[in-house]
């Protein structure tokens, strides 16, 4: 056995059946050895970016460590897409490049600020322990992804020593978790309006099921970033939408008002905050979980409480906690903003202009899938029109929303659906991220695989242009002028892959997700159809568009008005 050899035995041990790789010199030895190796393969994309999309999709869609390679040289640098994806969303995963004996593209030192910790092997025989511990470093605390970088002369040298086994961490300690909830309690009970939002983290620590129990029998009133909206169930009673720059306009005026939020597992970044933070929920005292001391330092310093859990923990807190009493007030405000705002279109744009809106197809396309459907949104104006409407109810929903790259959705519907072949997958894309990931069709058309892709075509960045309408006096830089879309019919043709043309909402039924193969379905949108509602970048949501009415106005800052200054 050589090192390439004992790369692919190790990977077969920890149960990993496909490495997404792209061919390479410096990699070939493994990838060879991958492939004479009994119970595991590889799967091979046009581009290294795609292997590592595909790879960061693996956790995501069936919480199992995701593994990319490539060579080294412009192959390991292309992978950095998504290790920063990983990076960014909490995901584990593992990616590992061959590097030559002249190696002039530094992979480790360029991944490390985006990695939990990479790796250069220097000799065989530490293979076994950089491998065992990488392996396990992705998925202790805040899971992440490591890089290992293994030299061709590594990958030939003799090895002659076992395969280390996986050293199962344990959740960190819990500290005195009496004392959190006694706290936690305490910080309830004191406030008339309390709301909690849920954070992505709570998806990573695999406790979905006892939180939704817990939300469902104390009927707590909650909102969630969009890193949280597959961790449950959209019809529970209390909740009341996403927040965000994008959120839902109920779930923010929810947020405004309220005097008590705790936060489990969010970050707080400035996508949920705004670039200011006294425009946060300003009148509430809050207090927040997670598992990142760096993270909980820094909102410490905004003045937050925080206490730092493994929230693995969080189904014993939970039982601790006395569900807080809202006033009546407070209670029908919630009812009323949930009827009024969740799951509804307030697009103003569709109306107006007689258009298709994409609220109502996002809307259509939820009922049409199956309830266990895998379905990722890529980035920009189709990601938010997906998130703002798709209601969830045993659906995978997932983006690379940390880095939101062009192109992220078809390379990860891939990664999903050889993890999940029997589930329906849908990639939605703009007509941008299509065109920055057309080589992955030749991939679904070679292995046929059921992979429905939903093209939003404005003809050009939506959501860039929206910002050039607020900031550029409208002048459409690279973003309308000099940007074209070929025509996707042809495009499809060309590649063997189905396609259906949508004019009318009506169109949309389930028979589109049907066909046994590869379907592009490209939805016509206006070119100048902004996203909706928007809230400024500093989080003052009396701002957004379209703009509040009088009688919205007055809604949304019942309790804590609009034009009081913001806190110091």
């Amino acid at each position: 056995m050589n090192g390439a050899d004992y790369v692919a035995a190790f990977l077969r041990h920890r149960g990993v059946g496909r490495v997404h790789c792209t061919a390479g010199i410096s990699c070939a030895l493994m990838i060879d050895a991958i492939a004479r190796q009994p119970g595991i393969d590889y799967f091979t994309h046009f581009n290294e970016r795609s292997a590592a999309l595909a790879a960061d999709a693996v956790w995501r869609s069936a919480r199992r460590i995701g593994v990319a390679m490539a060579s080294g040289g412009p192959g390991a640098a292309n992978l950095i897409s998504g290790i920063a994806c990983a990076c960014h969303d909490s995901v584990p995963a593992l990616f590992i490049t061959g590097r030559a004996a002249i190696e002039r593209t530094p992979i480790a030192a360029m991944a490390a600020p985006i990695a939990k910790k990479t790796f250069e092997v220097t000799c065989a025989a530490d293979l076994p322990r950089i491998l065992a511990e990488a392996w396990d470093l992705a998925t202790v605390g805040r899971p992440g992804p490591v890089l290992v970088d293994i030299p061709v002369a590594v990958q030939t040298e003799p090895v002659d020593l076992p395969i280390l086994p996986p050293q199962i961490a344990p959740p960190l300690p819990p500290p005195e978790l009496d004392e959190i909830a006694a706290t936690l309690n305490a910080f309830l009970a004191e406030g008339a309006r309390p709301l909690l939002l849920l954070g992505g983290g709570v998806g990573q620590a695999g406790i979905a099921t006892a939180l939704a129990d817990w939300l469902r029998r104390d009927r707590v009133p909650f909102v969630a970033s969009w890193s949280a909206l597959a961790c449950f169930d959209h019809d529970l009673p209390s909740y009341l939408g996403a927040i965000g720059r994008h959120g839902n306009r109920g779930a923010n005026f929810a947020l405004w008002n309220c005097d008590r939020l705790l936060v489990l597992g969010s970050r707080l970044d400035a996508n949920l905050r705004g670039s200011d933070p006294r425009y946060f929920a300003p009148s509430a005292r809050i207090h927040v979980i997670d598992i990142d001391p760096a993270d909980l330092a820094r909102l410490a310093a905004d003045g937050y409480q925080t206490s730092c859990l493994d929230l693995r923990y969080l189904p014993q807190l939970l039982d601790q906690l006395t569900a807080p009493q809202p006033t009546r007030a407070w209670h029908d405000y919630l009812e009323e903003t949930r009827a009024r705002y969740l799951g509804r279109d307030i697009s103003t744009f569709a109306q107006t202009h007689r258009v298709l809106s994409p609220y109502a197809v996002i809307r259509r396309l939820t009922k049409g899938l199956a309830l266990d459907a895998v379905v990722i949104g890529d980035c920009g104006a189709n990601l938010c029109w997906l998130f703002q409407m798709f209601h969830r109810r045993r659906h995978s929903l997932f983006a690379a929303g940390g880095l939101a790259p062009t192109g992220y959705a078809v390379p990860a519907a891939i990664g999903a659906v050889l993890e999940q072949p029997r589930r329906q997958v849908v990639a939605v894309v703009g007509d941008g991220g299509l065109q920055a990931s057309l080589q992955d069709l030749q991939t679904l058309a070679y292995h046929r695989l059921g992979i429905a892709v939903v093209v939003f075509n404005n003809n050009g960045y939506g959501l860039i242009k929206q910002y050039q309408d607020q900031n550029c006096d409208n002048r459409y830089e690279a973003s309308g002028r000099l940007y074209s879309v070929p025509d996707l019919e042809r495009i499809a043709a060309a590649f063997g892959i189905a396609y259906r043309k949508i004019d009318h909402v009506e169109q949309i039924g389930a028979d589109m997700f049907l066909t046994g193969g590869p379907i592009l379905i490209e939805i016509g949108i206006a070119e100048d159809m902004p996203v909706e509602p928007q809230v400024p970048a500093d989080g003052q949501i009396s701002h957004q568009s379209p703009a509040l009415s009088d009688d919205e106005r007055a809604f949304g800052g019942r309790f804590v008005p609009f034009d009081r200054p913001a806190p110091c």
